[in-house]
């Protein structure tokens, strides 16, 4: 789990530990079980609000009565984000009466280089019903903030070129927009289907 996240903020650190100690495996208030970090009743990762390239705003209101699985990357990313991608589509193809339940959410930290017109023509080659934004240089500190990310510019030697190191935990909100697991990217398909249908079902 550990692998995928270089810096992290000294909150999401200590979720970490916890999970660690719990075997990744925690008990909700309504005894559900995840494999997911339950982190039911966190104070942040509540506000979500993006301006998309139509100039209308993305924001988890507006998936009120849908589970979200909201994830931050970018475009030019070589492994995590179009592997994460491709896994919530085998997902939602396996949650039956519950696909259209399921919202997915791609969110691009990289505004100096990724447009809202490019992340929905990436985002269409996956699943045509996924959604997503570019978030600006200034909204991103915002996100940043209530997130608790970390979203750090990586430049090869002797050049502009660069890549980012990023969060690659998957948000997971409950119908009532309620933010309530973290899916480590490491978290396997099934385990992840498992987390889904219990959020789905209830």
């Amino acid at each position: 789990m550990m692998k995928y996240i270089t810096r992290l903020g000294w909150l999401a650190v200590l979720i970490l530990l916890i999970s660690s100690l719990a075997n990744l495996i925690f008990v909700s208030k309504d005894n559900q079980q995840f494999y997911s970090i339950d982190v039911t009743g966190a104070n942040w990762g509540k506000k979500l609000s993006i301006k998309t390239g139509s100039n209308e705003t993305l924001n988890l209101e507006q998936y009120k009565g849908k589970v979200v699985a909201l994830f931050f990357g970018f475009l030019s990313c070589p492994d995590f984000c179009p592997g994460h991608l491709a896994k919530m589509v085998d997902i939602k193809s396996m949650l039956g009466n519950y696909s259209n339940d399921l919202a997915v959410i791609f969110i691009s930290v990289d505004p100096d280089r990724d447009t809202n017109d490019q992340l929905a023509k990436y985002l269409n080659s996956f699943d045509p019903d996924f959604s997503g934004a570019v978030v600006s240089s200034s909204d991103l500190q915002i996100l940043k903030a209530e997130f608790n990310l970390v979203v750090n510019k990586v430049f090869e030697s002797n050049s502009a070129m660069y890549t980012i190191d990023h969060y690659t935990y998957t948000y997971i909100f409950d119908k009532s927009g309620a933010l309530r697991l973290l899916a480590p990217a490491d978290l396997n398909g099934s385990e992840l289907l498992s987390d889904l249908n219990q959020l789905l079902s209830s």
